[in-house]
């Protein structure tokens, strides 16, 4: 999935993904489990982990 499409399925803008690929972007747990459900991350465990490294 490009940037492009994961901002189109999250309603966001291209350069907000962009910014928070590269760490120039804080991310928000909000921004992490919405990400894990475009990319089909189902495992909740994993889902859990990552939203606590984003908090």
């Amino acid at each position: 999935m490009t940037a492009t499409q994961a901002a189109a399925s999250l309603l966001v803008s291209q350069p907000k993904i962009s910014s928070m690929e590269t760490g120039r972007r804080r991310i928000s747990p909000r921004d992490v489990r919405d990400l894990c459900k475009i990319y089909g991350v189902e495992d909740q465990r994993t889902v859990e982990a990552l939203i606590r490294m984003a908090g």
